[in-house]
């Protein structure tokens, strides 16, 4: 079954009405939009490798990415392109053994937080030096992370598989 025939279910169930009256557009940053829904809703999905991660916010803005860790020969040369000089370095200056785990860390919140703020990739540049807020995901129970601004957010490992969630504070 299609990826897109799931969400539409899990937003059905949610929503109280039929997957036929779900209508998913994208915004101007490619970030997913409810249509014909009553009640403002935000929501942000992922997938990759078989694995999918959908947030669903009455509240406030959210933005959600899902990862496939993996052996890549050029984690160290991405993330002196996307990084954060000072990611980079933390990066660069873990054990070989360490450095795809942070990469990943990095990578799933930083692209939860564009979908959060709504730039997409080209608010890449813009970004806050996030290197100080990763390396426990890990843990059994994700920890809430205070990031600049008035957001917060969740980073946590699932298989092999590393996850964020980024969401504005209550207004």
């Amino acid at each position: 079954m299609p990826f897109r025939v799931h969400i539409q279910r899990i937003l059905a169930g949610y929503l109280g009405c039929s997957p036929s009256e779900i209508r998913i557009s994208h915004g101007k940053n490619g970030q997913p939009l409810l249509q014909n829904i009553l009640h403002p809703y935000h929501f942000s999905l992922s997938y990759t490798h078989g694995t999918g991660i959908l947030a669903l916010s009455r509240e406030c803005p959210i933005g959600v990415d899902v990862e496939h860790v993996q052996d890549n020969p050029r984690l160290l040369a991405i993330a002196e392109r996307f990084f954060h000089p000072a990611e980079w370095n933390r990066i660069r200056s873990l054990p070989h053994g360490e450095r795809k785990q942070v990469f990943f860390e990095l990578w799933t919140l930083k692209e939860a937080y564009l979908k959060v703020i709504g730039t997409g990739w080209s608010g890449w540049r813009h970004l806050p030096d996030m290197a100080g807020f990763i390396g426990n995901a890990a843990a059994a129970t994700p920890g809430q992370i205070e990031l600049p601004g008035s957001y917060r957010a969740w980073v946590w490992m699932e298989g092999a598989c590393c996850k964020a969630l980024v969401s504005a504070r209550r207004p």
